[in-house]
């Protein structure tokens, strides 16, 4: 059984580990990112590292106050997980995701938090609900698009969370519009990709708005990243090109 072991992540740490599996510092995703975890670690953010025998990073869990949170949830008083995840195929389903998942409930009953919530998704870019389930968590919310909110109530009197889905704004009715946050490191390339594509085969720019400078954007499940073209939401979490070629090929029938 590999072996490995959990470090809480700090300022001056957070360059010293890849995350989401990023590690080079000139991949402008990755070092927007460490930027991002040391601006955010002042109002709450934690981020545990999952460590091997190499002390290379494999895995990891993120989380803060749900209002810092580029998760559309309402939780006063609440933790929001942003990501949980193990990178390597060897140290799955060895009780290593347990171990992260505690971690932060053992951070939020530390600090006197009224809960923790998280947003999960059956498929890839979040995590599904079982390690979650038994733990204790319970749903509290499904959307339309399957994303689900999960909470374990660490007091009594703890309000219930719930999903924010605002309605789109018209000043995003017409044109092709990206949204993301510094806080996941694949959406640079999936703007670089997104922004070629859009320019030079459909002949429409893409305004890229940054979330994290603006805290009213909630109008997606996914929260750090999402594309609205001509008012309508038409992803919702990183696609590659290519699937966003096929969506416009779509539209543009």
């Amino acid at each position: 059984m590999p072996n490995a072991n959990i470090i809480k992540g700090t300022p001056e740490t957070f360059s010293k580990f890849s995350m989401c599996g990023y590690k080079d510092s000139k991949n402008p995703g990755y070092s927007s990112k460490v930027d991002w975890n040391i601006k955010m670690y002042d109002k709450g953010m934690r981020y545990d590292f999952l460590i091997d025998e190499k002390s290379n990073a494999i895995g990891g869990i993120e989380y803060m106050p749900a209002e810092y949170s580029p998760r559309p949830c309402n939780a006063p008083g609440y933790l929001i997980i942003n990501c949980l995840y193990i990178m390597k195929k060897p140290y799955k389903g060895l009780g290593y995701g347990s171990q992260l998942l505690e971690s932060c409930l053992s951070y939020a009953q530390q600090n006197s938090y009224s809960g923790v919530a998280v947003i999960v998704r059956d498929g890839s870019w979040m995590a599904g609900d079982k390690l979650f389930l038994k733990h204790g968590f319970k749903l509290v919310e499904e959307n339309a698009e399957a994303y689900k909110l999960l909470a374990l109530k660490l007091k009594d009197e703890a309000d219930t969370p719930q999903l924010i889905r605002e309605a789109i704004p018209e000043i995003f009715a017409d044109g092709l519009y990206l949204f993301y946050s510094h806080q996941c490191p694949y959406t640079y390339k999936a703007i670089a990709d997104i922004s070629e594509i859009a320019e030079k085969e459909f002949e429409i720019a893409v305004n890229v708005v940054n979330i994290d400078e603006n805290n009213y954007f909630h109008f997606a499940p996914f929260g750090t990243f999402h594309i609205v073209y001509n008012g309508e939401l038409i992803a919702y979490h990183p696609i590659s090109g290519t699937r966003f070629r096929n969506i416009m090929k779509k539209m543009h029938k």
